[in-house]
């Protein structure tokens, strides 16, 4: 499905079954089953959130955004993910949709330099316990 269809209100047919496959390949990849929904885009008004909210899953964004998506130079991915983080902060990365070597390559940087700030990584779920 194209980010243009995700700006306009998806019917409840089409909002379960992005929702549930997306759920089932994460189980099947991982052998976890979540309850984390991210809104392709940021958007929440397209009919994705509130099928999520409804279901159980809880709505998460994030606070950094790296623009990889963009395949921009792998110095502005790194600067983009470490210039304003904080703690708690949740930095938006992509696996999909491209060509994603250069997000393969900043993202060790990411963490080093964030490390080397004395920041501690966390899963989600640890993240939302607090």
């Amino acid at each position: 499905m194209s980010l243009v269809a995700y700006l306009y209100k998806m019917p409840a047919d089409v909002a379960t079954k992005e929702i549930e496959s997306t759920t089932d390949i994460i189980y099947k990849t991982t052998g976890v089953k979540t309850n984390l929904f991210r809104p392709p885009g940021g958007h929440l008004h397209n009919g994705l959130v509130d099928y999520a909210k409804n279901h159980g899953y809880v709505t998460v964004m994030w606070s950094e955004d790296t623009r990889d998506f963009s395949q921009p130079p792998v110095s502005q991915i790194v600067h983009r993910g470490t210039k304003t983080v904080n703690n708690g902060s949740i930095i938006l990365m992509h696996d999909a949709g491209g060509k994603r070597h250069r997000t393969l390559e900043a993202l060790p940087q990411i963490i080093s330099n964030l490390k080397a700030k004395s920041y501690e990584f966390v899963t989600l779920p640890e993240l939302l316990k607090d």
